[in-house]
C-alpha cells in the first residue's frame, strides 16, 4: 500500500487530496509530452480547454499510459458536430493493480484492486465570426480502493480568444460537488483556474503555449511551456516542462535533474490516421510512457 500512494502521488498534478487524485493524472497521450500543458495548441485537440472543441475535427482517438508500479491508464475521446453545435465525449479509467490485503496483524488475507472511472461530455460553440469559442465539459468521476468508493459531479467552462497575433484561453477546471468519499474528514475538489496563451512562429513552423494553474482550494500554483514543431504536414515533435521540476529536484546526478519534468512525443500522420509516441520522465528517476492512435472520419 506504500509503494502505490508513493507513485500516486508522484504522477499527480495535485497534492493533498485522498480520494480524488486521479482527477487531475493525465490518461490522454499527449499530455505525458507535453508535461500536461497545451491546452490551446494539443495537436490533436483532447479539448482540455472545452472551447478548442469547436475547432476539432471528427475523430475517434484511443490512448493508453504506463505508469511506474504497473499503474496504467487509458482514455476513448469521441467528437462531431450537428448542425452548427459540436459535441464530445471522454471516457477515461486509471487503473492502480491488484494488491495483497493484510489485517493489522499482517495476516494475509483476500487480494483486491484500486481504479478511477471518469465519464465527461462536453459541449461547444462560436461567436463574433468563431474569434470566440466556449464550451462546457460535465462529467461523473468514480473512484473505487478495496471496498471504499467515492464519488464526484464536475462541471469545467473554458472559453478561447483567437487573434491574428496568438490565442487566448480560460478555464475552470474539475468545479464539482463531492456526493461520497473515502473516511470522514471531508475533502474538497481539487479545482483548478487555467490561463493559456499561445502563438505561432512566423519564421519558423513552431507553435509555442505558455500556461499557469492555481488551485483553488489550496496553494499549489505551477507554469508550463510547450511547444509542437511541424517537420512537414505529417511529421510534428512536441515537448514540455513545468515548474514542477523544482519539486522534482533529488540529490542525484546532473543530467538526471537536467531531463526530469521534461515531456516528449513524437506524432506521424497516414492520412486519416494519426499515431503519436510520448514520454516522461519524472524526478524521481520514473519514467512513463504513451501511444495514442486517432481515427478522423
Amino acid at each position: 500500500m506504500k509503494i502505490l500512494f508513493y507513485y500516486f502521488f508522484s504522477i499527480s498534478i495535485c497534492f493533498g487530496q485522498l480520494s480524488f487524485n486521479g482527477i487531475n493524472t493525465w490518461t490522454q497521450s499527449s499530455e505525458i509530452s507535453l508535461a500536461g500543458g497545451g491546452f490551446l495548441i494539443d495537436y490533436e485537440n483532447n479539448f482540455k480547454n472545452p472551447g478548442t472543441l469547436k475547432n476539432s475535427k471528427r475523430k475517434i482517438r484511443f490512448s493508453s499510459i504506463n505508469y511506474p508500479a504497473d499503474i496504467t491508464a487509458q482514455s476513448l475521446i469521441a467528437n462531431g458536430d450537428y448542425k452548427e453545435h459540436t459535441f464530445g465525449i471522454r471516457v477515461s479509467r486509471i487503473n492502480y493493480g491488484v494488491f495483497e490485503g493484510r489485517t493489522i496483524d499482517n495476516e494475509v488475507t483476500e487480494s483486491y484492486s484500486a481504479g478511477d472511472i471518469n465519464f465527461e461530455i462536453a459541449y461547444a460553440n462560436s461567436t463574433l465570426s468563431k474569434r470566440i469559442n466556449w464550451g462546457v465539459t460535465g462529467g461523473v468521476f468514480l473512484s473505487r480502493l478495496e471496498k471504499s468508493k467515492a464519488r464526484t459531479i464536475m462541471l469545467s467552462p473554458g472559453i478561447t480568444f483567437n487573434t491574428k497575433i496568438f490565442t487566448l484561453g480560460m478555464m475552470l477546471k474539475n468545479f464539482g460537488k463531492v456526493t461520497s468519499q473515502y473516511g470522514s474528514v471531508k475533502e474538497k475538489m481539487p479545482s483548478y483556474l487555467i490561463g493559456s496563451i499561445s502563438h505561432k512562429l512566423s519564421i519558423i513552423p513552431l507553435t509555442i503555449e505558455f500556461d499557469h494553474s492555481y488551485l483553488i482550494n489550496g496553494s499549489h500554483a505551477y507554469s508550463v511551456l510547450s511547444g509542437i514543431y511541424k517537420f512537414d504536414s505529417n511529421l510534428f515533435i512536441k515537448a514540455g516542462t513545468s515548474t514542477n521540476r523544482f519539486d522534482q529536484t533529488i540529490n542525484s546526478s546532473f543530467g538526471q535533474n537536467i531531463f526530469s519534468d521534461l515531456g516528449i512525443g513524437l506524432v506521424y500522420k497516414i492520412e486519416d490516421i494519426i499515431v503519436d509516441i510520448n514520454s516522461y520522465s519524472y524526478g524521481t528517476g520514473g519514467l512513463v510512457f504513451a501511444i495514442g492512435i486517432s481515427v478522423y472520419y
